[in-house]
Parts: C-alpha cells; structure tokens; sequence
C-alpha cells in the first residue's frame, strides 16, 4: 500500500472508474429498467382482480397453507420492516417518522456541510484559536501605557519618502497621536476586532516589532479561502508579499527608514518592508524564539515578529467563487486565480528590481576558496518558466568565457549508488551535458560513493568516472545500506567549499538550476537549500518542500500537476521550508560539518529531515527554489517506503526517533500553520470531517440469526468496497485499526430517505457484526450515476478496532432502511469481498 496520507483510495479508485465508467453506465441503465419492470409486475400482481383470478385457480389445500403462510409472514413483519427493523433498528421504532420534506433536509444539509469545510472550521474551532490568543493578553501589565494604532491604506504609500509625513498629517487632522502603525490594503476589510486586538497586544508586548497573520475573503456574505501564514520567513519574503493585506509595526522603529518613494504604492510598500526587516534578515542566525510555539510554553515571551493565527482580514469580493464540492476527490482547491486572489503579489517583474537592489546591500557570506569575494557579486533578476513570476539570484558580475580552474573546487558533488551504472552515467552526464557550468564560479567534483555492487557493474562504474574531463572519486566499500554512512563516507573525502547530495536517480532538465541553489546558499543565514523535483513524467510534483505534519514529514503537492499555482505560490515561488529533501540537497560543507552531517543511526528514512532539524535548531534557514527543477526518477534503487509491513514497520521506528532528537518539532512546523490539514498532501483547511479522523472508531454490534439478513436481501443495493483490510499506523503505539471505505446506493430509490449501516456477515458460524459509518461526499459517482437520485452521499468510511471483532473470515454488505416507510434493503459487496481478520498484521 503506498504511504501517500488519505490520498491512496482516491487513486485506486480513480483508476477503476477509467475502466469501468462507460461499462458501469450501462449497467446502471438496465438495472434502472430492470427495477421499473420489477415494480410493475408488481403492481400487476397487487390487482384484486388478478389476485382473484390466482386463488380461484389454486387448490384449496394450497390456498390454506399459502393463506397460513402469509399469515406467520405479516406476523414477524418482515415486508413491513417488522422482523428486519426490530433486529436492525430496534432504537428507532418509537421515534417520530420524519417527512419526507425533512428528511431531504436533512440531506441537503449534509452535502451543504461537506462543500465547506471552513464552515465547519469556522463553526468548530475558530473560536477555540481565539480564547487561545486571548489568553497570551490577559498576563498583561495594566500599568502599561495605552498603545493606539493608526490605520494607513496600502494607496496611501504612493510616492511617501518618510513614513512621519503621513503620521504628521494624521496629527494635523486631530487624530490621537498613535505609537503603532497598522497598514491595511483596504482599511474598511479589517476584523471588527483588529484594532482593538492589536493595540492590546503591543501593549501586552511592547518589544513587538512587526504583527501580521491570517487572513481570507467574503463573498456574497460568506467567507472562502483562508490563507494561513507562516512564521517570520525572510527568503519567501524575496519570492513575494508574504505579509498580504495586513501587518502592523512599531512606529518609532518604522520611522527610522527612508523611503525610496516609488509612485506605484505597492512597489514602495515592498520596498520599505524590505529595509525594515533587513537586520533581521542578515543575522547570521535566526532568532531562537522565531521557532517555538510560545504560547504552549510558560512565561515564555514571542519573538519581536509576530504571525497570528486570528483572521483578521477579510478581503472582499466580487468575482465568482468556484469551489469544489469535495476535497477528497478534487484536490486543487489551492488553486490559484489571480483575478480572485489579487493579495498574492510580489513576483510580479516589476518588483524585480526592487528585490535586486536589496540583495546587492546584503553582506554575502562567501569564504575563501572560491577565489571571489563579496565585490565580485550582484544580484541578477530573470524570469523563471512560470510566466509571470520573477526571481532573484546573486551571480557574477560578468559572465566567464572558460570554466574557472582553481586547485579547490566549488562543490563536490556526492552519490551513493549501488549496482546502478546506468543511473550513473544519466545523472552524471545529464549533469555535465545541460548544466551551465560558465554561470557557476568555481570547479566542480563528483564522489561516488558505493555499498557493494557486484564486480561487473563496479568495473562499469570506475570506466565512467575515468572518462570524465572533471575531477571524480569513486569510494568502494561493501556494507548494507545506510543512505546517512554513505553521505558522510563522501563528504569526508570533499574538498569542495559546498556539498551537494544528488541521488544517483536525478536528471538534470535546465541549464541555471545549480547557479540559483549556489546563490541563495551563500545568502546569511541560509543553511540547506533543495529543488522542485519532478516525477519521470514530466510536469508531476514529487518534492515541493518536506513539510512536518500531524502524521510526520511528508512530501507537500506529491503527483500533483505543475501546470498551476497552488497556496499562494507553494510551487512557483521560493520559500523557507522545514526541511528539504537530500535528493537534492545543497549546503556549506562548513554547516555539514558543524552539524554532524547525517544521523547514521537513521539509515533510510528522514536522515535528510533530521539534518535539517538540527540547522533550524542552531538558527539556520532551510529554502526551497522552486525556480530550480530536476527529474526524479524516484526509488528505483531501495523502492517505496512502506510497501511492505516491513518497510512500514522500520518507517515507523525512524519517525520516533527523529522526535525523540528533536521533540520541538513533534506535531510543529513553524513554516505550516496547525490550522492546516496535517493529513493531506494539498492545502487546505486542517477541519477533519468525521470519516477522515483516523483513530474515530466505531463499535461493532454482534447479532445472531444470520439467516435473517437473506429475507432483506435485494439486488437494488450497489456496493462497491475500496479498501478493506489494516489501517496503517502512523505511530507505534496505535492499536490495531481496521479500515473500510467504499461507497453505495440503492438502484432506483430516493437514496436521500435511506439510512445504512454495514454489515460483517461472519463465513463460518451463524452471527454476522452491524456497524456504524461515516459518510463522505462522493461527486465522481454521482457523475457517473447521475440518473440515480441524489446519490452524491454515497461514500462511506468506517475504522473498527480489531479487539472489537472475533478472529476469522467475514463477507461485507449494506443494509438500508427507508425511513419513511421502515423497508429494508440488503446487500453483500461486489465480488464478495472478504475481510480476514487473522490475516491482517499488527
């Protein structure tokens, strides 16, 4: 089973429904009919006068024994609901009938509830994040003095060369003297309770420098697109306007800049927050508190730049909201429209500049060896493949006409590998063949460092190398695999001033992607710098970023189509990252050193993650250039973590490990807000519905008479199971879960007027198990079978505890109640479909 979060049902399903979309069409068609014929005949049957007819041509003897029959048959009540109903829904028997007007409803208020699910964020949780935010201003000093804010309009920084020019005239026009300035796109969007918040919290904190946080959009009165921000995070500030529509500042401490007074409002606006937060940006480390959740911790202060969590803008709109009805299914509701989301901007060409300028006053750290020193640098703009977006990149001042040779090289380039000298020569020659080596300012090395391929292969591997017109080194040692040993075995032996880990399955696809990752590396205080990788077919995400969720490090936008933006840039622009992967991974041989290079002790999995920790730990920031892209061919050489228990298993041991070294980051990512879904692999709101909660059981209700389900029995109910079996555990000390999804519907009913349960029917012995489900919206079937009425809320979950279930074989089926009339419909799974209990693994 692959480890992709909730996404691994989604694709096997997905992949069915390519087969069988025009075959299951047909089929729903002729059952449709086959189901009016049905109907009928029995409405034919139903006739007084052909029911006459019958008896008067059956024998009186079986006329009696049908008549006593009938009799014992209404008695138990089974066409009634009698029998089925006292076994199945004995509960409900003395309840009041809902009509038919309440229970469509009921219907429509569920599909309503699973469209939004930042309704339901906002219902739930939003006012626990502001009890939460509360309580950090109610150990405030009252003595303090009364901080007042003054609210500018982003229009208003047009031309503005000193910020006292607007605050001076804000005085002139009989307003209170303020001592925070509060900058808003359009102050009239601002929360209600913004103002207030904030001149509270400076005063409860008056070393605050700079305050920003969340935000979203109202349309036609309801609220969409929450765009929840991370923590102070200077390298994506160069990719864009991270800070949005709102932020607040100390106005002593923003008086202090000189403004360039660029009529374009937004140019100056950027340009001034760039000067403000320069010195925080050229420290050599971050400050210690930039990272900790403070507000679990006790007396702990925050740090003087602030994100909050509180939505406090809500930017209104008038264009079209078209939100997907399901996020399981339709997973790009990160998608980026830039006439809906005019906050995202900042990598538009025209800040380029600005950016460049910026970059050019920054002292580069640049250590000898490299034969260039600080003067030797600017920073260059250039467009990257996205169309509209810009980057910036410190580079030569003049470009070199012959590659540089100087007796240390610039980077030394190290690749475990084994038994794989086709990868190899790929990586290495795509390497040399489309790397634009004249745009980089120093030499290049390659280790290659292998754990035992047989002698053919290794001979194959020593020819390669020996071919090469750059320096090459090929360390040979037998050992099991240990991707941690292998990489600190190499940087032993560079002698380059940056090291670059580089599987041996990457290929290289663009000219200036090792020029952008050397220019931000030498930027201060940058530790580990990666690349957008692309899988074999081109144009799918594999690596935008590690991001540390609820569930552990994972992989943000994997398989995702890289033809759009998603979540305010996470794709198209550069960002501060957690952590990136060692697939790619540059960074001073200097910080590898201080660090330790890779835990050994964590031989497959999240070495790469862990080494990242421990820079973000010492003060250092790990960036992502998704202006940088290589090709992945991923895993051809160990395979897929976790398809296998055992694989699963060893994943599970090195994620406690990594947070018993680092229990900071347990569940935290100061670059990912929790109010995100820690479970999924797009953004979007962390709201889980009640089917996704991975550890939400049910109980199993254990019934005898297994015989009574054959009565219920109809053809009319269609399920389809997609995954019956063990849930994968996230953790070790999980217990033991087991998992069914699918999705159902009754052929030719009202299936909003039916309730289901799911039944175990056991194979060996007279007892079958009914347990609850959770439903989920599903829009592909309805799509499918549109002609069935509303059967969007045909999807189901369920998780049971395997202690809650006796050991053997079990057949899955549905039973369905129409709650009007109490009839009951059942039916076993497609195919049959078994759940062996002693099969499933611990």
């Amino acid at each position: 089973m692959e480890y992709n979060w909730a996404s691994y049902y989604r694709k096997a399903y997905e992949n069915e429904k390519k087969k069988n979309t025009v075959l299951a069409g047909k089929t729903a068609d002729a059952e449709t009919k086959r189901a009016e014929l049905k109907e009928k005949y029995e409405a034919i049957c139903a006739n007084p006068l052909y029911k006459t007819l019958q008896l008067i041509a059956l024998p009186v003897r079986v006329v009696k024994k049908t008549a006593h029959k009938t009799k014992q048959f209404f008695k138990r009540g089974i066409n009634a609901g009698g029998s089925g109903a006292k076994i199945f829904w004995e509960e409900t028997q003395n309840r009041k009938k809902a009509s038919s007007e309440e229970l469509l409803a009921s219907y429509k208020e569920r599909l309503t509830c699973r469209q939004d699910s930042y309704e339901l964020w906002m219902k739930e949780e939003e006012p626990a994040l502001w009890e939460k935010w509360e309580r950090l201003l109610q150990d405030g000093k009252k003595d303090r003095e009364r901080r007042k804010c003054l609210v500018i309009s982003y229009h208003e920084m047009a031309g503005v060369t000193a910020l006292s020019q607007i605050t001076e005239d804000a005085v002139l026009k009989g307003e209170e003297r303020a001592d925070i300035l509060l900058f808003a796109e359009k102050p009239k969007e601002l929360d209600e309770r913004a103002v207030s918040y904030i001149e509270r919290w400076f005063q409860t904190y008056p070393e605050t420098k700079l305050f920003y946080g969340t935000q979203d959009h109202i349309a036609e009165q309801k609220r969409h697109y929450p765009w929840f921000k991370p923590c102070w995070s200077p390298d994506t500030l160069l990719g864009f306007f991270y800070f949005g529509s709102y932020f607040a500042v100390d106005r002593a401490w923003a008086e202090q800049i000189i403004l360039r007074g660029h009529e374009d409002a937004r140019q100056n606006l950027y340009d001034f927050m760039l000067r403000l937060v320069k010195p925080y940006f050229i420290r050599e480390k971050n400050l210690p508190g930039q990272l900790i959740p403070y507000w679990e911790k006790e007396g702990e202060a925050p740090p003087e730049i602030v994100c909050t969590e509180l939505i406090l803008y809500h930017k209104q709109s008038t264009a079209s909201f078209d939100i997907p009805a399901d996020r399981e299914y339709y997973l790009h509701t990160g998608e980026m429209k830039k006439e809906v989301h005019t906050e995202f901007w900042g990598y538009e060409k025209e800040y380029a500049e600005i950016k460049r300028k910026f970059i050019n006053n920054i002292c580069y750290r640049i250590k000898p060896g490299c034969g260039k020193d600080a003067a030797d640098f600017c920073a260059a703009s250039y467009q990257t493949s996205e169309p509209e977006t810009w980057a910036v990149v410190p580079a030569l001042k003049q470009e070199r006409n012959e590659r540089m040779q100087t007796e240390t090289p610039l980077v030394s380039v190290i690749i475990p590998s084994k038994n794989h000298p086709e990868l190899i020569k790929n990586c290495i020659g795509s390497f040399l063949e489309r790397t634009n080596l004249q745009s980089i300012w120093g030499s290049i090395e390659f280790i290659v460092v292998d754990n035992g391929s047989d002698e053919n292969n290794k001979e194959s591997i020593r020819a390669f190398l020996d071919s090469l017109h750059v320096e090459s080194r090929y360390l040979y040692e037998p050992m099991p695999f240990n991707f941690s040993k292998m990489c600190n075995m190499g940087a032993k032996e560079a002698r380059g001033e940056f090291i670059l880990l580089l599987n041996d399955d990457m290929e290289i696809i663009e000219e200036n992607w090792l020029r952008i990752l050397l220019g931000q590396a030498i930027l201060p205080g940058v530790g580990t710098v990666g690349a957008k990788l692309w899988y074999p077919e081109y144009g799918k995400i594999q690596h935008a970023g590690v991001t540390n969720l609820r569930v552990g490090p994972g992989h943000k936008l994997g398989t995702f189509p890289d033809d759009r933006t998603y979540y305010y840039g996470h794709n198209t622009v550069m960002y501060d990252m957690i952590a990136v992967t060692a697939a790619c991974l540059l960074v001073r041989r200097e910080l590898y050193l201080e660090a330790g290079g890779l835990d050994e002790e964590m031989e497959v999995a999240y070495n790469d993650v862990e080494f990242c920790f421990k820079l973000l730990e010492a003060g250092y920031r790990n960036v992502l250039r998704n202006d940088a892209v290589l090709l992945h061919h991923e895993s051809l050489s160990r395979g897929q973590d976790g398809e296998s228990e055992e694989k699963w298993l060893r994943l599970l041991h090195e994620k406690e490990k990594l947070y018993k070294k680092h229990p900071l980051f347990l569940e935290y990512d100061p670059y990912y807000s929790r109010q995100l879904a820690g479970d999924a692999s797009d953004y979007r709101v962390g709201y889980p519905y009640p089917y996704e909660r991975p550890i939400l059981t049910a109980l199993p209700e254990r019934r005898e008479e297994k015989r009574e389900l054959a009565k219920v029995r109809s053809d009319a109910v269609k399920l389809t199971m997609e995954h019956i079996g063990n849930r994968k555990k996230l953790t070790l000390d999980e217990p033991d879960i087991l998992e069914i999804k699918g999705w159902c519907y009754l052929l030719g009913q009202d299936n909003a007027l039916m309730e289901r349960i799911l039944i175990l029917e056991a194979e060996q012995g007279n007892f079958y198990y009914q347990v609850p489900i959770k439903e989920c919206r599903r829009p592909d079937v309805e799509a499918v079978f549109s002609q069935q009425t509303n059967v969007a809320l045909s999807g189901f979950t369920c998780r049971i505890l395997k202690a809650d279930i006796a050991a053997g074989s079990y057949i899955a089926g549905m039973l369905y109640r129409n709650a009007l009339s109490g009839k009951l419909y059942y039916g076993r799974s497609e195919h049959e479909k078994k759940l062996d209990i002693e099969s499933v693994g611990t």
